[in-house]
């Protein structure tokens, strides 16, 4: 499915909650009543119901779910101020590495860059998003070292 119309669904989604919440103008909050956590919390019970669904191997009603997860999150982000990604790096992006990083990662690459020269100009070969101890971040390696681009982004390390 083409992403066109992947917001063409998401769309139809938004126009048919807005029918029904004005069809349920006492039970219902408004928009600008809710907080983030009423979206979440919404988000979380729909995506509970689309793993029921999975479990009785029932994958159109779980994609109908995930259709309204993303009504309700295009609903959230029109409603709350959304920060714009500040940082956008992809494979293939040729950086500078000014300094030497405080931390690194060993996710997609072994070797350590702590004891290279910098700067280093490279370019990104892989990119993966880890969990470590409940922290997101993302391994970054040019094919012979491995880093944290979340660390070199924080540490004021990186330029494009």
């Amino acid at each position: 499915m083409k992403r066109e119309q992947v917001y063409e669904l998401i769309d139809n989604e938004r126009e048919y909650q807005d029918t029904i919440r004005k069809n349920r103008e006492n039970d219902i909050k408004n928009d600008s009543e809710k907080s983030i956590s009423d979206f979440l919390l919404y988000i979380e019970y729909i995506l509970n119901i689309a793993k029921n669904h999975i479990y009785q191997l029932n994958d159109k009603k779980a994609m109908e779910c995930v259709r309204k997860i993303a009504s309700l999150s295009m609903e959230a982000m029109e409603s709350f101020d959304t920060p714009k990604r500040e940082h956008y790096y992809k494979i293939g992006d040729e950086i500078i590495i000014t300094k030497k990083p405080n931390l690194w990662s060993s996710d997609l690459n072994q070797n350590c860059p702590f004891n290279i020269d910098y700067p280093i100009k490279i370019q990104i070969k892989q990119l993966s998003e880890y969990h470590s101890n409940h922290i997101n971040t993302i391994a970054m390696t040019c094919g012979d070292y491995g880093w944290d681009l979340t660390s070199l982004i924080e540490g004021n390390c990186i330029q494009k």
